[in-house]
């Protein structure tokens, strides 16, 4: 609002974005939110590959974390 609206671009002294600045900023979204994806994937795999996490008990059996 503060870039679109008149009354707040002169108080703030801000100007609409131009369509060659939208055209630029349109692909940054979908990176940010594809390097996330691939955040969670590797903290996923490592997660996964780490038996210290899983614990299992077995009835009457001391339960052991393995």
């Amino acid at each position: 609002m503060v870039i679109y609206l008149p009354p707040l671009q002169s108080v703030f002294g801000t100007a609409s974005l131009g369509g060659l600045e939208l055209a630029f900023l349109t692909p940054f979204p979908l990176l940010v939110w594809g390097a996330d994806e691939l955040r969670r994937l590797l903290v996923r795999r490592k997660a996964s590959g780490r038996p210290e996490l899983v614990s299992v008990v077995v009835p009457g059996q001391p339960n052991v974390r393995g």
